[in-house]
C-alpha cells in the first residue's frame, strides 16, 4: 500500500496471548514471547522458565509486558509486600490481592518472588580451579582454588567463601594462602544496602602472616544497577577491628598488632558480550593508629562460558602491605604479591 511505501505503516498495539490455564507469560520488546512459569524478578533481570527453551534470564529493560494468574510476592522499593496474581504492563505494576488491586510505577518494584519457595531457592554456589606453570629448564606449579556460597533472599543477601593458593617450583614451596571471607547485605531500597556483618580471615605464610582478622559493619550504594545501566557498580565502607599475629619476628619487634581501621571498597560486574563476565574487587584497610599499617587487595576475574554452567576463567589479583615486619631470621617479605590464573568455574 502506499503508507508502506512510505514508512508510515505501523504494527498493532500488542494484545495479550492466548496461553494454558495457570501459565505466566512475558513479551519483550524485540516480539519475542515466552510462556511457561517465572522464577523471579529483580530490580534488574527476570528468570524465566519456558515450556520449550528452558530457564532464560533477560534484562528488565528489554521486557514490554509479564503476566501471571499465580499468587507471587510483589516487594516494591519501600519494603512494602503485596501477595497475589498480578502484571506489568508498560512503566505500570498491578497486583490483585486479596484485599484489593494494588497500583504502583514498575521503577517503584524492587523483586518478584514465588510465595511457595522453598528455601533451597534462595541458595547457589560457585567453584573455581586454576593453575599456572612451567617445565623444562625450571619446574613451577601453583594452584588456585575459591568456592563460594550466596543465599540471596528477598531483601537479605549471604556471602560466605574460600580461598586457597599453593605453589611449588622445583619441590620447594613457594606459596601458601588460607582466605575466608563472610558478608551480609541488607537492602534498605534497589541502590542503598547496610552491611549488618563483614569479616575476613587471612593466613599468607610468605607475607609473614598467621592470622589477620578483620570484622565490622557499614553500608553501600550502588551507583549502577544492571538493566538501567550497563553493569553493576558498588561502593561501600565499613568500620573495622583488626587483628594481625605475624608468624615471626626479630627479637624487640611486637608479633601483634590491634586496631581500628576503615575499609572502603569499590565492584564491577560488568557482562561484556553474551556468555562473557568480568568481575572486579579493590579494597583498601585504611589503619586510623598508624596509615603504615594499611593493606590492600584487588582482583579482576573474566568467565567466557563454555557450555551449560561450566567456563573458562581468567584471573588476577594484587596484595599490598605498606608495612612488612621482618622475620625471625632477618628476611622482609615484599610489600606486593602478584597472582595469576587460568582455569574452569562451575555454578551451581
Amino acid at each position: 500500500s502506499e503508507d508502506v511505501r512510505l514508512g508510515l505503516f505501523e504494527p498493532p498495539p500488542l494484545v495479550a496471548p492466548e496461553v494454558p490455564d495457570g501459565a505466566d507469560w512475558v513479551s519483550l520488546h524485540s516480539g519475542e514471547f515466552l510462556q511457561g512459569e517465572l522464577k523471579e524478578i529483580t530490580s534488574t533481570s527476570l528468570t524465566f522458565d519456558g515450556d520449550e527453551f528452558g530457564v532464560q534470564e533477560v534484562d528488565l529493560d528489554k521486557v514490554a509486558r509479564f503476566s501471571t494468574p499465580n499468587e507471587y510476592v510483589w516487594v516494591t522499593i519501600e519494603l512494602e509486600r503485596h501477595a497475589g496474581a498480578g502484571y506489568i504492563d508498560g512503566d505500570e505494576v498491578v497486583v490483585l490481592t486479596a484485599a484489593g488491586v494494588v497500583r504502583f510505577p514498575r521503577d517503584q518494584l524492587l523483586r518478584v518472588l514465588a510465595s511457595s519457595e522453598t528455601e533451597l531457592d534462595y541458595w547457589s554456589a560457585l567453584i573455581r580451579l586454576g593453575v599456572n606453570g612451567t617445565t623444562g629448564n625450571s619446574r613451577q606449579l601453583t594452584s588456585d582454588f575459591y568456592a563460594e556460597i550466596v543465599r540471596s533472599g528477598p531483601l537479605l543477601e549471604t556471602r560466605l567463601s574460600y580461598h586457597n593458593v599453593y605453589g611449588m617450583t622445583e619441590r620447594e614451596e613457594t606459596a601458601k594462602l588460607h582466605e575466608g571471607r563472610f558478608e551480609s547485605r541488607l537492602y534498605l531500597s534497589d541502590r542503598f544496602f547496610v552491611t549488618p556483618f563483614i569479616g575476613r580471615a587471612l593466613y599468607d605464610k610468605y607475607q609473614n602472616i598467621k592470622l589477620r582478622a578483620t570484622a565490622g559493619s557499614g553500608g553501600g550504594y550502588l551507583v549502577f544497577r544492571d538493566g538501567d545501566d550497563f553493569a553493576d557498580w558498588s561502593i561501600e565502607s565499613q568500620a573495622i577491628f583488626s587483628h594481625v599475629e605475624y608468624r615471626s619476628a626479630t627479637p624487640g619487634e611486637d608479633r601483634f598488632n590491634r586496631s581500628a581501621q576503615i575499609r572502603v571498597a569499590t565492584r564491577l560486574v560488568w557482562e561484556i558480550v553474551d556468555d562473557v563476565d568480568f568481575n572486579g574487587l579493590y579494597e583498601v584497610y585504611l589503619d586510623l593508629g598508624d596509615i603504615q599499617d594499611t593493606n590492600h587487595h584487588a582482583e579482576v576475574n573474566v568467565a567466557i562460558e563454555l557450555f551449560d554452567d561450566f567456563n573458562l576463567t581468567f584471573g588476577l589479583s594484587w596484595d599490598r602491605q605498606e608495612r612488612t615486619t621482618r622475620r625471625a631470621d632477618g628476611s622482609i617479605p615484599h610489600k606486593d604479591d602478584f597472582r595469576y590464573s587460568v582455569g574452569i568455574s562451575y555454578e551451581l
